[in-house]
């Protein structure tokens, strides 16, 4: 796996070498650079916490599992490593509770522009596969599709693709 981002800022004309990364979570990075030098086995431990809190339900353990994923994601489409994208993507239908609230989606649609891009239609075929209608006609979803117009887009083309009819 490689990075178009980071071959381009290397080896282009630059007097020195060292690339600064600011915005980016330092554990999310960690993440991610394990996926490309391909220890896949760095998803198993991608959450922020090291050590979970024992207080944590399993529904709000697996959502920040999925909220830790969609944060390498969005670092791996930032920095062009679209193998990783694939892999988490790949990942994400094993991980998938059925009654959490998904705060990841807020997560994915805050900064990502695309619609029907590869993480939006793995999020909305895992929604539609595990939720159906008891996510689909919540007030959550209603709201999260008000509130991100990609999100709905991507539902209804993911209800379009899975012949899906869950309102």
């Amino acid at each position: 796996m490689q990075s178009k981002w980071f071959h381009k800022a290397l080896t282009g004309n630059f007097t020195s070498k060292t690339v600064e990364l600011h915005d980016d979570d330092p554990t999310s990075f960690q993440v991610l650079l394990k996926l490309i030098y391909g220890q896949h086995s760095a998803l198993n431990r991608s959450s922020s916490q090291e050590d979970p809190d024992p207080a944590m339900s399993v529904i709000d353990a697996v959502d920040s599992k999925i909220l830790s994923l969609v944060r390498v994601y969005a670092l791996a489409d930032k920095y062009e490593v679209n193998d990783v994208r694939e892999v988490i993507c790949d990942a994400l239908p094993g991980l998938y509770s059925p009654f959490g609230k998904a705060p990841w989606i807020a997560v994915h649609y805050d900064g990502c522009a695309e619609y029907d891009g590869m993480m939006g239609r793995a999020l909305c075929e895992l929604l539609l596969k595990k939720k159906k209608t008891f996510f689909v006609q919540s007030k959550t979803c209603e709201q999260l599709a008000r509130m991100y117009p990609g999100f709905a887009a991507d539902m209804f083309l993911a209800c379009r693709r899975t012949k899906s009819r869950p309102w």
